[in-house]
């Protein structure tokens, strides 16, 4: 048999990867793993294959509680809403496209630089996961839609908190049939979704009146409406909402995570330092001349591999269906994919629970079945190669000028629903490199209270 059917009633006080991987533990070589939730079941898919079988099943709809959460946005829709969101959007989000915001892209990192030159001058620590939001939220405005919004702390961590609380209520949907919501989560939510909600409509406003000129990707948004009179102003402000949401969440973690990592295996430090050191110029002239930094990306790539952003991916049966030959699942399950487990596959990945960027450079892009941290297939992100351009080039600018030393240490496991990033506690005390440091190599790391450095 390859289902396991448990029950949730002893898992109440733990976090979801916590319990995740008491299951896992408790059903040694199973594929599937089912479980009561408030209404209906939910079927667990812990086989890569089996997974990218059932995301990429057209007739399988994203879980509605999503839409009615964050509303509907192109990563929240399904069927044909899906589709034509997607056909419409996804020509502004080429890698052309990206290739265009490349000065942008490294006018915001010269901004966040400045942030720590002043941070390692003063000898002041940063709050690491906002100043990378507020970065990105810089970054994305420019690119996604063709206006600078701003570095606005308040406005990327309203992003932020908004991805946390939806994140923290699916967690609820989930692991807790007893469906214990605080109403102060739900308040959270709502303040939050009306101050993005704000955001795009601004944003939007100005696209029409030509107060800017608009990204490929704004233009194609408008463009659609223009063509269809069922694509209300609404309908786009829920679009670019989501594009906001889910490019600046998901990279911060990504990006965040990286240093993390970085600061306890300090010796991929140099490699970095070297690769962009040689860097032809600054800004590079497109997104191949950014993937010649092949070590700050495979330390991308590793840190999404052990700690996906999104690391559980839900799917609504909208009837009865069988999945892996014998797992019944009745009409409203939640099929669920999780790339946590997925990617700590013993049987794919050699020590799956240690950093080891080596896996990216010694066998290149290792994306399939057993790596889905941009899912496959038909629902592959749009937004992958700005999000890996954004973190290699952080990642290495960073990185080939200062050192940093953290205060606080990031959990392998998150507390609430689907976040898989750094705590937003995390500080770290930027420190410029001289140029003794620079000719010493980067193989040592000393200690700094209860953090590290690298």
């Amino acid at each position: 048999m390859k289902v396991a059917t448990v029950s949730m009633d002893n898992l109440q006080d733990q976090s979801p990867i916590e319990i995740i991987e008491q299951l896992r533990a408790q059903n040694p070589g199973k594929r599937v793993i089912s479980l009561d939730q408030i209404a209906g079941r939910g079927h667990i898919l812990l086989d890569g294959k089996l997974a990218m079988e059932i995301l990429n099943d057209p007739k399988l709809h994203r879980p509605q509680i999503l839409r009615r959460m964050v509303g509907e946005g192109l990563p929240w829709t399904s069927g044909e809403e899906w589709k034509d969101a997607r056909k419409n959007i996804r020509p502004g989000l080429t890698k052309k496209a990206f290739d265009d915001c490349l000065p942008e892209i490294s006018q915001s990192i010269d901004a966040l630089l400045d942030q720590m030159r002043d941070a390692a001058r003063n000898g002041t620590s940063l709050a690491l996961v906002p100043l990378i939001a507020a970065t990105l939220l810089r970054i994305s405005s420019r690119s996604i839609f063709g206006i600078d919004i701003g570095i606005d702390t308040d406005h990327a961590m309203t992003l932020m908190k908004m991805a946390s609380t939806s994140n923290r209520l699916t967690g609820i949907w989930i692991f807790d049939p007893s469906g214990r919501i605080d109403p102060a989560i739900m308040e959270d939510l709502r303040e939050c979704k009306k101050d993005v909600y704000e955001i795009s409509g601004k944003i939007l406003d100005l696209a029409k009146t030509g107060s800017f000129c608009p990204s490929r990707a704004m233009k194609c948004m408008i463009e659609w409406q223009k063509g269809d009179d069922s694509v209300t102003d609404q309908r786009i402000i829920e679009h670019t909402s989501s594009l906001l949401l889910a490019s600046v969440e998901t990279t911060s973690s990504m990006i965040s995570n990286t240093f993390q990592f970085l600061s306890e295996k300090p010796e991929w430090l140099s490699g970095i330092r070297d690769e962009f050191r040689s860097f032809e110029e600054w800004p590079p002239r497109n997104i191949k001349e950014v993937e010649k930094l092949t070590v700050a990306t495979a330390c991308c790539r590793e840190s999404i591999r052990m700690r996906p952003p999104i690391w559980l991916v839900a799917r609504t049966a909208p009837e009865p269906m069988v999945i892996d030959g014998e797992v019944k699942v009745e009409r409203g399950d939640q099929i669920y994919t999780c790339l946590y487990l997925i990617h700590r596959n013993q049987e794919v990945w050699d020590d799956p629970d240690d950093f080891q960027p080596e896996r990216f450079l010694e066998k290149g892009q290792i994306e399939g079945d057993e790596y889905l941290p941009f899912g496959l297939g038909r629902h592959y992100c749009l937004g992958a190669p700005l999000a890996l351009t954004e973190g290699a080039m952080i990642i290495g600018k960073c990185c080939s000028e200062f050192l940093m030393s953290f205060e606080d240490e990031a959990e392998d496991a998150p507390r609430d629903g689907f976040l898989m990033g750094p705590p937003l506690s995390l500080r770290f005390h930027p420190s410029e490199i001289g140029a003794d440091q620079a000719e010493q190599g980067d193989d040592k790391r000393t200690s700094d209270g209860n953090g590290k450095n690298g």
